[in-house]
């Protein structure tokens, strides 16, 4: 057969197939790797998966003991719902908030070694639901857990806010040496809550359009020491309580009638308006999205069950403490001043 010209289409498809032989052993290291690699918009929709940038995989060979299995579940649930556990404990009472904390623990470790049970070598647990439910199931794995995030972000976000506020008062007033006033309700008429909020949110959304964030990934890691520094301060302020406030039980309308510039306080063990304490544990414990991802990390995997035991129970006793603690402390009389402020409002008597 004549060998086709430069112009025939066969000659283009001869360099083709002697490509394919011998074309890419002249290629360096880098290149042929790349060489024939299937492009982007032939790969199966399937073989794509969300990848989270805040937390990269571990390399092949790095495995931890068992107390860093266990501290690393601690860690991720022992976040700023002990911020609200204080108030939550007052709205529930003392008795039946450690009741709903230790039920809830019970039903979310369970329910998340149900997920480490059903996963295996899957690579997320929408993968699993996908596998038993189809699209369906996939799509809901991927979407309940983000309307979680969404609600934990929008917390952060109100935590933030309200605590840039005063700071930026208090920085204002060291330095111009007056005493800003104090708006404790959002209001575009003065400088409140309302601008601290906006200018939040406009930094955030500059940081958030950078690439590389192994700088702000690297300052996250010493949230655990504010975190710890929190409970501390909690915990204190609980114990100073004991010491120099009388403390009795009683209903809530008989803490509600508390006279604030005595040293008596009322502590309601049951209250019904325990929802607020049941959607607070809701997310606290909520570990299962990256349990897995722990349990990998694992030198001994076989004791999943024991280490992700710890891990709650560990929470559950963090909680328990700042919760009982909290409760008592911010009702001490050392908070006298904030709540003979309330009287009068629709929070009077209640923690903030």
């Amino acid at each position: 057969m004549l060998s086709p010209n430069t112009t025939h289409r066969d000659y283009n498809r001869l360099k083709y197939y002697s490509a394919l032989r011998t074309g890419y052993k002249h290629l360096g290291k880098e290149e042929s790797a790349k060489f024939l690699e299937q492009p982007e918009h032939v790969i199966d929709e399937n073989l794509f998966i969300i990848y989270n940038p805040f937390s990269g995989p571990p390399a092949a060979d790095e495995k931890q003991d068992s107390i860093i299995i266990i501290f690393s579940a601690f860690k991720t649930m022992l976040g700023t719902a002990v911020t609200t556990l204080p108030w939550a404990f007052q709205q529930s009472g003392l008795v039946l908030g450690l009741i709903i904390a230790f039920v809830s623990f019970i039903i979310s470790y369970y329910t998340c070694m149900l997920i480490i049970w059903m996963m295996k070598n899957d690579p997320d647990y929408s993968d699993t639901l996908k596998k038993y439910y189809g699209q369906v199931g996939y799509y809901f794995g991927i979407l309940t857990p983000a309307i979680m995030i969404v609600g934990a972000l929008i917390v952060y976000f109100v935590i933030m806010a309200q605590m840039l506020y005063p700071i930026i008062l208090a920085v204002y007033a060291w330095i111009s040496h007056t005493d800003p006033t104090f708006y404790p309700n959002p209001t575009f008429a003065h400088f409140s809550l309302s601008y601290c909020a906006l200018g939040l949110f406009v930094i955030l959304v500059i940081i958030n359009q950078a690439k590389d964030m192994k700088v702000f990934m690297r300052l996250s890691s010493f949230g655990v020491v504010f975190s710890i520094m929190l409970l501390i301060f909690i915990i204190g302020t609980g114990l100073f309580a004991l010491s120099d406030t009388n403390f009795t039980w009683g209903s809530s309308e008989e803490s509600d009638a508390t006279d604030w510039l005595t040293d008596d306080r009322v502590l309601v063990l049951v209250n019904m308006n325990f929802p607020p304490l049941m959607g607070i544990l809701c997310s606290g414990y909520f570990l299962h999205t990256v349990s897995m991802d722990i349990i990998r990390k694992s030198k001994s995997p076989e004791k999943a069950g024991r280490d992700m035991f710890w891990g709650y129970f560990l929470t559950f006793v963090s909680y328990a403490i700042v919760g009982t603690l909290g409760y008592i402390g911010f009702m001490g009389t050392k908070f006298a001043w904030y709540f003979e402020g309330q009287e009068g409002t629709v929070t009077a008597g209640e923690i903030d």
